[in-house]
């Protein structure tokens, strides 16, 4: 009997101190502060992550690299047609090879697709520096070539124009004689490049050599047109570009030349590209220089030279660009010493031309061996130029956090240092959803490079523990081809792991590659 008292009375008293609760509860003067109701309420149950596999092997055509493959070749020009790149170059005595790409990285030798006196007399050696263009459904080379035999000190040199139907060859000379050249054993025409306008004027840059009779090697000028197998001068050649006077430039390291024209209209200007110095020396380096009329005048960059010499490169220089399949990317084309001691011959290479939005242009190389993605468009890949934001959950001691999203990873004034953290966190949210399929990323190099990053995709899917190479500057390759098909990414959330002796670590570039 006592205890069944006892039970009611406790239930009695635990009904009066519920409803006390309650009466407390709904009082206003005694809730809790509005900003802060949060606090009160139950913690959200934690996120389960859905772990997927990174495949990091991307095979051997999922990434571009400079290798030094093409055994000699040098004065490259890059023609794109048909979904595949094209090559031309200085590459035998007697007349031109032919290379092709889909990725400016893997080349296939095409063989040769200008034999030494197609069409002419003239051009028995000294074949140099062609120059290869598409227009009104004929493939026309603009190139130099000399009647002499090949070694004389200074060969007469003269320009011709040869066509073809197919970017391989054969190209035949338009004519028995050469296209432009002066009857002088001293002077020389050589390496030229036709710029076609947007006003349909067509433009003949080339080299006019008056070194042996004590001039210098000058970039000049000429309106020309194009009409089928004619193709004829219109106007008075102009010079557009000299060495520089003063003994102490870059320019006058090894002579008195400025070569290998290249004109790229971007933004309404005109960079005419070229290269300086003796080829075969390592001071050959390459500078620019622009100008709001093809025909000048044109003012070179105060950074000059943008591309040179450095610890795995060696003497940089005469190049072309080509475009990305999807028409946003540019890339210099160059041919680089195949050694860094002895002169031993000549190789290709390509490399990113990024433009700041000052209109300054850069070339992110010289690289060797370093892997960077596709171009923009190729195998159906995009890469994400803009339309993402970056944040930090730690501090920056040097550089600025857009720096890693400034398509430049070879530049370490432009790094950003991480410090005082075990884990650095770098989220990154994009503008509109996307099928996010590559992420990579770029440590200053391989001594400042976190241990590894894992990667957590729409707060939902984590890819844990990839490892950074102890190579310089070699990216960590995440791909996110495993994702379910109907994913369109939102947010990224990377998270580096550091070593215990690390105090930060430096990144130079994060790019972001999504599906067309």
């Amino acid at each position: 009997m006592i205890s069944k008292i006892l039970k009611f009375s406790f239930c009695i008293l635990t009904l009066f101190f519920a409803a006390w609760l309650c009466g407390c509860a709904s009082d206003p003067a005694n809730s809790p502060d509005t900003e802060n109701s949060d606090l009160t309420s139950d913690p959200a149950p934690e996120t389960q992550l859905i772990e997927i596999k990174n495949g990091m092997f991307i095979g051997q055509t999922g990434y571009m690299q400079n290798t030094g493959a093409i055994s000699s070749a040098a004065d490259p020009s890059v023609l794109y047609y048909d979904g595949k790149y094209y090559m031309y170059a200085t590459s035998i005595g007697t007349g031109f090879k032919c290379w092709s790409s889909e990725n400016l990285s893997l080349w296939t030798d095409e063989g040769v697709c200008f034999k030494s006196g197609s069409g002419s007399a003239w051009n028995k050696s000294c074949h140099w520096a062609p120059g290869v263009v598409y227009y009104n459904n004929l493939f026309y080379m603009f190139f130099t070539a000399s009647p002499q035999p090949s070694g004389q000190k200074y060969e007469k040199l003269y320009m011709g124009v040869a066509t073809s139907e197919s970017p391989t060859g054969p190209f035949v000379s338009i004519s028995e004689e050469p296209f432009m050249g002066e009857d002088k054993v001293e002077i020389g025409v050589v390496d030229p490049y036709v710029l076609f306008d947007d006003d349909g004027s067509i433009y003949l840059y080339y080299n006019y050599d008056r070194r042996a009779l004590g001039g210098t090697l000058d970039i000049y000028c000429v309106p020309i047109t194009i009409d089928k197998t004619d193709v004829r001068i219109t106007g008075d050649p102009v010079c557009v570009l000299q060495p520089e006077s003063d003994p102490n430039s870059w320019e006058r390291s090894q002579g008195t030349i400025v070569e290998g024209a290249v004109v790229l209209k971007h933004g309404g200007k005109y960079y005419l590209m070229y290269s300086s110095n003796s080829y075969a020396k390592p001071e050959y380096a390459m500078g620019y220089a622009v100008s709001d009329s093809p025909t000048g005048p044109f003012v070179k960059y105060e950074g000059n030279p943008i591309l040179h010499s450095n610890d795995s490169v060696n003497g940089p220089g005469h190049n072309d660009y080509a475009v990305s399949p999807d028409g946003t990317e540019y890339f210099c084309v160059y041919h680089t010493h195949k050694s860094l001691g002895e002169y031993t011959g000549r190789t290709v290479a390509a490399d990113r031309i990024v433009f700041l939005e000052d209109g300054t242009m850069l070339v992110d190389g010289p690289s060797y061996y370093i892997k960077s993605p596709l171009p923009s468009g190729t195998k159906g890949l995009t890469r994400l130029q803009d339309g993402y934001s970056l944040q930090t959950n730690c501090k920056t001691v040097s550089g600025d956090l857009p720096f890693l999203s400034d398509h430049l990873t070879s530049f370490a004034d432009r790094a950003v240092r991480f410090e005082d953290q075990n884990t650095v966190r770098i989220d990154i949210t994009l503008d509109s959803p996307c099928a996010l399929q590559q992420l990579w990323i770029y440590p200053q190099d391989a001594e400042n490079a976190p241990a590894t990053a894992s990667l957590i995709i729409n707060d939902q899917y984590i890819i844990r523990d990839v490892k950074f190479s102890n190579s310089t500057r070699q990216p960590c390759v995440f791909l996110l081809d495993k994702l379910p098909e109907d994913v369109l990414v939102e947010t990224v959330q990377i998270e580096f792991a550091l070593d215990e002796s690390e105090s930060g670590c430096t990144l130079t570039e994060i790019i972001l590659c999504a599906q067309e």
